[in-house]
C-alpha cells in the first residue's frame, strides 16, 4: 500500500499547482536577466560549462532543477508532509521553492556557497512571497552544516543537490543522518 500511494502521488500524479506556474515565470524572469556569475568550484566540476563566468541565463537553465524533476520533488515533499527539510545546494532557488511551497509552514534551510548566486537566490524568494520558515545560509556544506545540524531536532526530507562527488556526498548524507 505505501509503494502504491506513493506511485499514485508522486510518480503518476499529474495534478496542476500554483507553485509551477510561478517557478515557470522565474525561469523566464532568469532567462531574460542581463548579468554575469563568476562560477565558484567547491565540489564537482560543471559538467555542462567549464567558464569561469556564465550568464546568469546560463546558469539557471543548465543548472536549476527540470520542470518535471521539481514536480517530483515538490510532490515528494507534500506526500511525506515534510515539516523540517535541508536543502544543500540553493542555486537560484528554484528547488527551493517546489520544496518550500509543499508545505509554507515546515521549516526549510538552504544552502548556497556562492555569495552572488546566493544573492540571486534571495531575490527568487522576495519575488515568490516565501514565508517566514525558510532559512537560507550563506557558505559551503562544511562550514555551515556542523553550526546548522546541532539546531536541529530532525530532518524530514534532506535534499543534497550541491557537491556532486560521490565521497562528499555519502559524508553530508552521514552528517545529516
Amino acid at each position: 500500500p505505501l509503494l502504491a500511494d506513493f506511485i499514485q502521488w508522486v510518480i503518476t500524479d499529474k495534478r496542476p499547482f500554483h507553485v509551477f506556474d510561478l517557478v515557470k515565470q522565474l525561469r523566464s524572469y532568469w532567462a531574460k536577466h542581463p548579468g554575469v556569475v563568476k562560477v565558484l568550484t567547491h565540489g564537482a566540476a560543471s559538467k555542462v560549462s567549464d567558464k569561469e563566468k556564465r550568464s546568469v541565463a546560463e546558469l539557471v537553465k543548465n543548472s536549476a532543477i527540470g520542470p518535471r524533476e521539481g514536480a517530483q520533488l515538490f510532490r515528494l515533499a507534500l506526500w511525506m508532509e515534510a515539516q523540517n527539510i535541508v536543502e544543500l545546494g540553493t542555486n537560484a532557488g528554484i528547488s527551493t521553492l517546489y520544496l518550500h511551497f509543499a508545505n509554507r509552514r515546515a521549516i526549510m534551510h538552504t544552502i548556497e556557497a556562492n555569495p552572488v548566486v546566493a544573492g540571486m537566490a534571495r531575490k527568487t524568494f522576495e519575488i515568490a512571497r516565501c514565508g517566514i520558515g525558510l532559512h537560507q545560509h550563506l557558505g559551503t556544506f562544511v562550514e555551515v552544516l556542523p553550526r546548522l545540524l546541532p539546531t536541529l531536532t530532525e530532518i524530514d526530507l534532506l535534499f543534497i543537490d550541491g557537491d556532486h562527488r560521490y565521497q562528499a556526498t555519502l559524508d553530508y548524507f552521514r552528517q545529516c543522518a
